[in-house]
């Protein structure tokens, strides 16, 4: 153990990120973990991502009924930094939902990251995948739109519980089941995903300048999500424009991969840690996902350039929408609840689960059609509080946070279905562009 009270600039931290020397961040401490990463028993990859980030909620969320990993953590620390975002010490609400959660399972006997339903659905999504795959080069729209649709929902399914590793106890399973899933059915960029979703938006939720999903400047983006944005004309039409860009979602991730390959190592205010073995496996997987989306159906398949554009462009735009579709309600609507790094490191500090609470959204609980069709992100509030945890559990465990939030006034939105919380995510984007000022638009509950 070095000197635990010695001040470390995020700069020293970041230049820690190779497993050859590798430094992680929790409230507030500087651990040098590099000689824990062959032990660790979620795997080096685990670690490996977290290299000079501030991991804080993301080890809270990844262990959240047991305290073991604390005391051994407790070795390794070397100094301090000053926290990347700064939240209330007290935990007093999330202290007692995972206590009630862990009473759920030890009472049920149930396992926490029973692989089960994972398994089931992945085994359905793969029939449709192929029957889409087989459709797409035999000159078939319905063909294409099934694979599209195959595709977004391996990635709200089966690659989304792996990359949080809610799928069985085995590091090998999260890494390679995240991996398939996110780079050769879907075509895109797990490591890039790792630290939007995993390190960033679900630390970080809602935090404008922290959380990558929200824009990442004051001006210059062509949405306004949060009042610290400057304003420009164009926003007024928002609600029109965006929910047709969704459409692109998939299309701007692949032009996102390459600006990861040609060096660009920044996601939001996150940095990615960028190896060459990361860029090998990037540049393998793009080529084999050409191969089997663009020269079979072209080559093999002899089919005319006019139709392979519609096809393609179809099935991009049926995947991508139907991940930003989803996605997109879950933390942009009517109420949710919005704030500021900077602000959160003064004066306006919260427990980190009641933002967490406040900047999600949930709809359609008790729907198996919600649940398939959004994989489970109906109970995103849920999902955010244990992530780590198969999503099958959730419906069971979303009573038992409603019932501490009632306890301590902090309040839990959930909508009747999809398309109430889609209409208050277009109510949003119609707020937030015309000035952030509150706007006459009737409320649909």
């Amino acid at each position: 153990m070095g000197d635990t009270k010695k001040k470390y600039t995020w700069e020293e931290v970041r230049k820690h990120q190779a497993l050859e020397s590798l430094w992680i961040v929790v409230n507030g401490g500087v651990y040098d973990v590099t000689k824990f990463v062959q032990h660790h028993p979620g795997g080096r990859h685990t670690l490996e991502m977290s290299g000079g980030q501030d991991v804080t909620y993301l080890m809270q969320t990844s262990h959240p009924f047991t305290e073991k990993p604390w005391k051994i953590l407790k070795q390794y620390q070397i100094g301090v930094v000053e926290k990347f975002v700064t939240y209330a010490e007290e935990q007093p609400l999330y202290d007692e939902i995972k206590a009630k959660a862990k009473e759920y399972f030890e009472t049920s006997g149930l396992n926490p990251k029973d692989p089960t339903f994972t398994i089931y659905v992945a085994s359905v999504l793969l029939v449709l995948w192929v029957g889409g795959l087989y459709g797409f080069y035999h000159g078939s729209f319905l063909g294409a739109a099934l694979l599209g649709a195959a595709r977004s929902l391996f990635g709200i399914h089966t690659m989304h519980a792996c990359s949080h590793y809610s799928v069985t106890y085995s590091p090998f399973v999260w890494k390679w089941g995240n991996w398939f899933c996110f780079d050769i059915l879907m075509g895109s960029s797990h490591w890039a995903w790792d630290y939007q979703h995993i390190v960033g938006h679900h630390q970080h939720t809602n935090v404008f300048m922290a959380d990558p999903d929200l824009p990442i400047d004051r001006d210059g983006d062509m949405r306004r999500l949060v009042p610290q944005q400057k304003w420009a004309w164009v926003y007024k039409y928002q609600h029109i424009y965006l929910p047709v860009l969704y459409l692109l979602l998939a299309f701007k991730v692949h032009v996102q991969d390459i600006m990861w390959l040609v060096g660009y190592d920044m996601n939001g205010k996150i940095p990615m840690n960028r190896s060459s073995t990361t860029v090998n496996m990037l540049i393998a997987t793009k080529l084999f996902f050409f191969y089997y989306n663009v020269y079979v159906p072209l080559v093999d398949y002899q089919m005319d350039v006019s139709t392979f554009l519609q096809l393609f462009t179809l099935m991009e735009c049926v995947s991508g929408g139907w991940l930003a579709y989803f996605f997109q309600v879950n933390h942009i609507s009517s109420n949710v609840k919005y704030t500021d790094k900077d602000d959160l490191a003064s004066t306006q500090q919260k427990e980190w689960a009641v933002m967490q609470i406040e900047g999600s959204v949930d709809y359609g609980h008790g729907s198996l059609a919600h649940v398939l069709f959004s994989g489970t992100l109906n109970y995103q509030t849920v999902h955010h509080l244990f992530p780590s945890v198969a999503p099958q559990h959730y419906p069971a465990l979303a009573p038992l946070i409603q019932d501490s939030c009632e306890k301590f006034g902090v309040t839990y939105q959930c909508h009747s279905n999809y398309f109430v919380a889609a209409y208050h995510h277009v109510a949003e984007l119609y707020r937030m562009g015309q000035r952030g000022e509150a706007a006459p638009m009737p409320n649909m509950d």
